[in-house]
């Protein structure tokens, strides 16, 4: 078996979405396992993923152009429609934590001034 990193259950308790470390850096490559076997597909590359409401998507991390901050990008669950969505800034440099919400939200950890403030804003509009 694969050894993942911030392992999230699917809402229908069918799937573990994770990822593995990189040997520098925080991405890696991100998997999706069904319950009960080692049969785990490769979505994509990057860090802290987390499942939509509805499973239909996978949020994830990648390191941002600064150093300060991290890109949200988005992918469906079967791997197309990769895009970044956010960038989210600025972030500890230690722990990156977001989460979006069934309405579209994005609250995130922000780090600034050596104090974490919690902020709130909305995804993109297509």
């Amino acid at each position: 078996g694969r050894v993942l990193v911030s392992p999230e259950w699917s809402n229908d308790g069918r799937f573990v979405l994770g990822f593995q470390r990189a040997e520098k850096g925080r991405a890696g490559p991100i998997y999706i396992c069904p319950r009960g076997t080692d049969a785990c597909e490769k979505l994509t590359d990057g860090y802290t993923p987390s499942w939509s409401k509805d499973n239909s998507v996978v949020y994830f991390l990648r390191p941002g152009q600064l150093p300060d901050g991290a890109e949200l990008w988005v992918i469906s669950r079967t791997g197309s429609d990769e895009k970044r969505i956010a960038n989210l800034r600025p972030m500890s440099p230690i722990n990156h934590r977001y989460d979006v919400s069934a309405r579209g939200e994005i609250a995130y950890v922000r780090f600034d001034a050596g104090e974490d403030e919690l902020w709130l804003t909305d995804l993109p509009r297509n």
